[in-house]
């Protein structure tokens, strides 16, 4: 694509923001294990990919709505465990369109 045809809007800024956050989420859970959304919350803060509270949430649903992750309210919190999807994504096994791949190993 020619440099004249990109597009500098906050949109593509989002949605490569929305990936990195998505692949950093699904190679922390096939890493540690599940986990909750207020941990992801601030560990996303702290590596500079810091959402909101209403983005990290529809994050959540998209990757739970693609069969990456299965969610659960427990309290307060919202309990994150990968499928086996997400893990092949997270070991660069697998790739998807709108997550940032993973580096293999």
């Amino acid at each position: 694509m020619a440099a004249a045809n990109r597009q500098n809007t906050p949109k593509a800024y989002l949605d490569i923001r929305r990936s990195l956050q998505a692949r950093e989420i699904l190679v922390a859970l096939e890493e540690h294990g599940p986990s909750n959304d207020a941990l992801f919350y601030q560990w996303l803060g702290e590596i500079g990919l810091g959402p909101s509270h209403r983005d990290l949430a529809d994050l959540l649903d998209r990757l739970e709505a693609d069969g990456l992750v299965v969610t659960e309210q427990v309290g307060q919190f919202r309990v994150i465990r990968p499928l086996r999807a997400g893990i092949e994504i997270a070991k660069a096994h697998a790739q998807s369109d709108w997550i940032a791949r993973v580096d293999p190993e």
